[in-house]
């Protein structure tokens, strides 16, 4: 009987999950920069949209992005302080996370009605759930309580689930794989294509000059857009 139990277990079971989670192209993963800014920096503000519609962040999430941001941000270099979400830092990165459900092609119809009924009833079974995920970074810095506007920057790539069978997919949170790597991607371009302006604005928030500090945001104020890891 224990024998019977642990054979059905074991077939309920199997296929739970995700096999595994392809992206492309990946998050740049690149040196430490030569020298960090003279600048503090924390996650900001987080917005979530799916098929266009927006998205509660629960708390939890909020939590476990901010840790995955200060991981990512800090091992790379670029500034002197990573401070957790809700301080006060020099340079807070606001995010908007945008994901889209892959369009239903006619190739992928076929697919979907040919093999999505054995991945919905066969354990182990797998199903592809494809994605594209656009984020949007915005800087904006803090000089004695004054919100200055920094460069942003945008960044787009394609993600496909392997859920193990069709319901394992469902369990996947598409927009956290890699959260932190494609975030610091972002700021990392952010700040390699606008560098003398962010240097600028490090003198200008050491000497508390709100002034000096607009007109540093006023050097590159252009959004770059470009796929992520290139």
């Amino acid at each position: 009987m224990r024998a019977a139990v642990a054979v059905v277990l074991s077939v309920a079971l199997t296929g739970c999950g995700v096999y595994s989670v392809h992206l492309d192209p990946p998050p740049r993963h690149g040196d430490r920069a030569a020298a960090p800014l003279d600048l503090s920096v924390a996650l900001g503000d987080v917005q979530s949209f799916a098929n266009g519609r927006p998205e509660a962040v629960d708390p939890e999430s909020l939590s476990a992005i901010d840790v995955d941001f200060m991981r990512a941000i800090g091992a790379c270099g670029l500034f002197r302080q990573v401070l957790p979400r809700g301080s006060r830092a020099d340079v807070s990165v606001d995010t908007v996370r945008e994901l889209h459900a892959a369009p239903m092609t006619g190739g992928r119809t076929a697919y979907l009605l040919a093999v999505a009924p054995l991945a919905m009833l066969v354990p182990g079974f797998p199903h592809p759930w494809d994605y594209r995920v656009t984020r949007i970074v915005k800087l904006r810095g803090d000089v004695n309580g004054t919100s200055i506007p920094l460069p942003e920057h945008q960044l787009a790539y394609d993600e496909r689930v392997w859920g193990a069978t069709y319901w394992g997919g469902l369990d996947a949170d598409p927009l956290r794989a890699a959260e932190g790597a494609y975030l610091t991607t972002a700021v990392r371009d952010v700040i390699e294509s606008s560098r003398p302006t962010f240097e600028h604005f490090a003198v200008a928030v050491r000497a508390g000059d709100v002034e000096d500090a607009w007109v540093a945001s006023l050097d590159a104020q252009r959004p770059v857009t470009t796929p992520a890891g290139r």
